[in-house]
């Protein structure tokens, strides 16, 4: 029997927590990687690209949101134009697809992201995005459906309200904001570079570096260097 309370994305108090809850989730009900992504947020709120929360592996998002795949990929687009669940990467699926579209799904399959089945979320101020979960092949995804049906479209709703909450609570009400020269230390950070290292790039000092990256941990609810950078990839800041 799946315990509701391990993750129980009301609980969660940043962005960090809410990624470890989709996973916690995963697991819970055997399939491979959950990914969120925010499309539209409240009235009167701004962000400056899409959100992506995910568990999805690190050099996929990074390219994903790099290469703005966001236009070509079929499970956004549906997400923009239906408020019905449906399922993605199944073979009868890809024959409607462009020829744009197909190859961000192949590419996907690289990264053993093969098949899933995704939820369209909205809140009451025009906030709108979608869940997905990922699963190997058809077969698994249609069994989870079937026997979690409910449950997916329960927790896709509370990850949804948890994501906006956490996003424009506070600051008046605006998702965190890292400055070019915090995205820029990540940036460094992200190709491995130490904080020595970044600040010879730079032509700043290590401990300058150390306090862009203090902050930018600070803004993005991360508890390392690590985090953080994996946060600003998955949230399209770098």
């Amino acid at each position: 029997m799946i315990n509701y309370e391990t993750f129980d994305p009301r609980k969660a108090v940043t962005l960090v927590d809410l990624i470890a809850k989709g996973t916690a989730f995963c697991e819970a009900l055997g399939c491979n990687h959950f990914a969120y992504l925010l499309l539209h947020p409240p009235v009167r709120n701004k962000i400056r690209d899409e959100i992506i929360l995910t568990n999805y592996p690190d050099e996929w998002v990074s390219r994903y949101v790099k290469r703005k795949y966001r236009y070509y990929d079929p499970v956004a687009l549906i997400y923009k134009q239906s408020r019905s669940p449906f399922f993605w990467g199944q073979q009868e699926s890809l024959k409607h697809m462009t020829k744009a579209e197909r190859a961000v799904m192949h590419e996907a399959r690289a990264f053993g992201l093969f098949e899933g089945y995704a939820i369209p979320t909205a809140g009451p101020e025009g906030d709108f995005g979608g869940l997905t979960v990922c699963c190997k092949d058809q077969s698994d995804v249609n069994g989870l459906v079937s026997e979690k049906e409910e449950l997916l479209q329960f927790f896709s709703a509370q990850f949804h309200a948890a994501a906006v909450g956490i996003l424009f609570s506070g600051n008046d009400n605006q998702p965190a904001h890292l400055t070019s020269r915090e995205q820029e230390v990540l940036c460094w950070a992200a190709e491995g570079c130490s904080s020595e290292a970044t600040a010879k790039h730079m032509g700043l000092s290590a401990p300058t570096v150390n306090y862009h990256i203090s902050n930018s941990c600070q803004k993005l609810g991360a508890s390392n260097k690590i985090q953080a950078v994996a946060l600003a990839i998955k949230l399209g800041y770098i």
